[in-house]
């Protein structure tokens, strides 16, 4: 995917391209990142209800700021691996919710013209 500085991809604003490989490319990109926790989408979380009721993520204010896009290949077994990485990245922000570890967190993830992004 050839990024251009400007364009918007979902709702980031591209600022510069970071860097291009065999996986795809990364941006450096500004926009509202989603206040809700990655995992808090996943069916078995809505099962097992585990979030506290006075947990105030969801009315936390949302701020713009700057992130990175790892934008992958249009291919199907790069997509696979990308599909992959993001539900390891989900698993890793739920068992770290306080954010102690140093691994990266996934801030959001969406699909773009047919390209997994990954937004950290």
């Amino acid at each position: 995917y050839k990024a251009k500085i400007g364009e918007k991809i979902n709702q980031y604003l591209v600022i510069a391209v970071i860097g291009k490989g065999v996986f795809g490319t990364v941006v450096h990109a500004r926009g509202v990142v989603p206040s809700r926790p990655v995992w808090a989408g996943d069916e078995d979380e809505q099962e097992n209800n585990d979030k506290p009721p006075d947990d105030k993520r969801d009315e936390a204010k949302e701020v713009e700021q700057d992130v990175a896009i790892k934008i992958a290949r249009d291919n199907h077994v790069i997509e696979t691996y990308a599909k992959a990485e993001i539900g390891f990245l989900k698993q890793l922000a739920k068992a770290d919710q306080k954010h102690k570890s140093r691994v990266i967190n996934m801030l959001d993830s969406f699909s773009h013209r047919n390209h997994m992004c990954i937004v950290t």
